[in-house]
């Protein structure tokens, strides 16, 4: 019984793991939308001086860097991961109840990774042109069920490694 409350755990990990990245995904195209808009409102009221025109430069370079900042939760988040599955002994017999955890985390992925399809480049796309400065945040929110199975597999490799001592 112990076991598998470890695998809901590590399940219910990489569901957070997919959620966070959507969440910040989502946040920073929701103030990259801002940003412009505001932009445009500044320049539409007519207050074009050189500072600002410099402060505008300076906060579009600065949000563009955001996609650098993902990447980082990103990678952050994984090594999270890992050392949560160090921590958790598994019984080798589990590795099964693993495989189908695996599967549906894939499937959550796919739906998820389809959301963000839809927010970004659907037919009412609301955030087409703020993300497509970001190419790497599209790029993991395009794969993202290819990186969850990674993620998977790595998480688990350590999990069931540390785990073959204690059973083994």
């Amino acid at each position: 019984m112990g076991g598998f409350l470890v695998k809901k755990g590590q399940i219910m990990q990489v569901g957070y793991f997919m959620i966070v990245l959507l969440a910040v995904a989502f946040t920073i195209l929701t103030m990259k939308y801002i940003i412009n808009e505001f932009h445009a409102g500044v320049d539409e009221a007519g207050f074009n001086t050189t500072q600002i025109e410099r402060a505008e430069q300076s906060i579009v370079v600065g949000w563009e860097m955001s996609d650098y900042g993902f990447l980082i939760v990103t990678i952050g988040l994984f090594m999270v991961l890992i050392f949560t599955s160090f921590m958790i002994p598994t019984h080798p017999i589990f590795f099964v109840i693993n495989l189908f955890g695996m599967f549906f985390l894939v499937f959550i992925g796919m739906v998820t990774s389809n959301f963000y399809g839809e927010i970004v480049a659907g037919e009412d796309a609301v955030f087409s042109a703020e993300a497509e400065t970001f190419t790497i945040m599209n790029f993991i929110m395009s794969y993202l069920p290819f990186v969850v199975a990674g993620v998977i597999f790595i998480t688990s490799l350590v999990m069931y490694i540390r785990g073959r001592g204690q059973y083994g």
